[in-house]
């Protein structure tokens, strides 16, 4: 439970978002994630039917009472399908990443050409590799950043240094950053002038253990504050938490310095929109229309077979479902097979195909024209999807050099200034 007082307590607005953040991250990554998601599940409200006595008869009402169930997959059950059906449906489905390629093809052309970095010679030196096993630049830093900036709204840098280096491992008293998802920031607090006051970052691991142990996952809470930096812990049950670590921040500012997608400016915290909007809620939906197409063309090729008779009501043959009927009442009296109208699979797959088209567009990559049209893009289309393109570049581009120099005056949050303050002390 999300108890006041205790390191596990996560601020409400964190709440409000995760499951939008969580929904974005398993649409880029895909695969196991999204088929069978761990932490993510859909909410339903089904009519509970009730038999109530009504002047010496029964009488069936429906929607007295909403019962909530809950399934959890990214896959909506159908109010008319059985358990077993939508259990059946969700094994056979399966997700069509488009989200991940249209992210990392504006990333990519935004980084196309290498940015100019200008500074001291301190700061050049870390620009060459500022993660902290000194492996990676600060462009491939940046690409990363800016691909998980664009599928949250906001991605986190932490800039830190190791307290006690081994030289023989590598490891140096020089600073460094890394990133931090959203997800994992779980409480904070700013003061007046926007600054944070401490923010709490939450770190899974697990216990040391031999190969006869079972994995026994930990939590940890790292708590950064102004002056000091605490790492705490808890079972992964919960309950009371240990102390396992408290050293000085001798930066007197929070070493934290968010990378937006889109700033909310007028949000009490900072926060971000992804520069691609609403894609992941539009590849969900474009993920169920393909289950459900796919349901329509089993249905297709194995159809119901209708038999003319009054012994039965419902025969299974094979992998035919068979229904009898009256052949007295019935126009003709020979079996037949019967299926969904393929009128219905057309129309979901044009459906898939406008959401798509729809959402690359949006995107700026939709080339001015339907994918599947063999026509040629008007001029007038292509020039608007240059412009919007030019656009979402421009706020891709703009969000990573306000990322990186120091913050201007009149900015409520000084996060340049912040992270230069930070680089200086820590190496000091």
């Amino acid at each position: 439970m999300n108890q006041p007082g205790t390191i596990q307590y996560q601020h409400p607005e964190y709440g409000r978002r995760w499951w939008n953040w969580e929904l974005a991250r398993v649409s880029y990554v895909g695969g196991r994630d999204y088929l069978r998601p761990t932490r993510l599940s859909i909410d339903y409200q089904y009519p509970e039917v009730k038999q109530v006595d009504v002047n010496g008869a029964l009488s069936t009402i429906v929607g007295t009472a909403a019962k909530p169930l809950v399934y959890s997959y990214l896959l909506h059950r159908q109010t008319k399908e059985q358990p077993w059906e939508y259990e059946n449906r969700v094994s056979r489905a399966s997700y069509t990443n488009f989200f991940a390629p249209i992210i990392n093809a504006l990333v990519s052309e935004t980084m196309r050409q290498p940015p100019t970095r200008d500074g001291d010679e301190q700061m050049l030196e870390f620009w060459k590799h500022p993660d902290e096993k000194r492996e990676q630049s600060m462009d491939a830093m940046m690409r990363d950043g800016l691909t998980w900036a664009s599928t949250y709204g906001i991605e986190f840098a932490f800039v830190d240094k190791n307290p006690e280096p081994d030289p023989a491992e590598g490891e140096d008293d020089k600073p460094y950053f890394y990133w931090v998802s959203p997800l994992d920031i779980i409480d904070w607090a700013i003061d007046d002038d926007g600054c944070y006051e401490w923010i709490k970052q939450f770190v899974y691991t697990e216990a040391p253990r031999t190969w006869k142990d079972p994995v026994t996952p930990l939590f940890q809470y790292i708590v950064w504050g102004k002056d000091t930096i605490d790492k705490y812990q808890t079972s992964a049950t919960g309950g009371d938490h240990v102390l396992l670590e408290s050293r000085p921040n001798v930066l007197g500012v929070v070493p934290v310095v968010p990378l937006y997608s889109k700033r909310d400016k007028d949000c009490a915290f900072p926060n971000g929109h992804p520069v691609v909007g609403d894609l992941a809620k539009v590849s969900n939906t474009v993920f169920n229309l393909q289950s459900w197409l796919l349901q329509i063309l089993s249905d297709q090729t194995f159809g119901q077979l209708l038999v003319p008779s009054t012994q039965f009501d419902k025969i299974q043959l094979g992998t035919s479902r068979a229904v009898g009927y009256d052949p007295v009442s019935s126009s003709g009296a020979k079996p037949e097979y019967i299926s969904p109208d393929p009128e219905n699979a057309r129309v979901i797959m044009e459906s898939i195909g406008s959401l798509i088209e729809l959402a690359r567009q949006a995107a700026g990559i939709g080339r001015g024209r339907s994918e599947g049209s063999k026509d040629k893009a008007s001029g007038a289309a292509m020039e608007l999807e240059a412009e919007g393109k030019k656009n979402i570049l421009g706020d891709i581009a703009e969000s990573a050099q306000d990322f990186e120099p120091p913050g201007q005056d009149g900015d409520p949050v000084p996060r340049g200034e912040a992270r230069q303050r930070a680089l200086r002390a820590v190496s000091a």
